[in-house]
């Protein structure tokens, strides 16, 4: 069997330069011509790993969640001014729900939220406890 490994896995490596029997051998080949006798890795299928893809989706899930806990706060208080029931809106009252939810991720929220999803994508991935990132 030219192609058996022997159990003891020497390693025989001969550069091109090196003589085996008077021989010119190129390297990893033995002088019976057969392989060196260290193994080499079978070339199996492909692992789809989409840990950038993963990645992007994780960050969008933070940016969301961070942007509504952030928000949260000023739209609860906005929909207490309004009036309790399924009546419809009057238009100052459409007016003012408007501004509330505009005022409700103003002043840099969306950075804050931003800034929150990387850093807890990123220690997320670091310290692999997130799902897919893990390998």
């Amino acid at each position: 069997m030219p192609f058996a490994f022997s159990q003891r896995r020497r390693r025989i490596t001969l550069t091109g330069g090196e003589k085996a029997k008077g021989n010119s051998v190129p390297a990893g080949v033995l002088a019976s011509g057969a392989m060196s006798e260290t193994p080499t890795r079978r070339a199996g299928r492909a692992v789809f790993r989409p840990r950038f893809t993963l990645s992007l989706l994780y960050l969008v899930f933070f940016f969301f969640l961070f942007g509504l806990l952030l928000a949260l706060p000023d739209l609860l208080e906005g929909a207490r001014e309004l009036g309790p029931g399924p009546d419809e809106l009057t238009p100052e009252e459409l007016d003012r729900a408007r501004e509330t939810a505009r005022g409700a991720l103003a002043g840099g929220r969306l950075l804050v939220a931003l800034g929150l999803a990387v850093i807890v994508t990123g220690l997320g991935s670091y310290a692999k406890l997130l799902p897919g990132l893990r390998n």
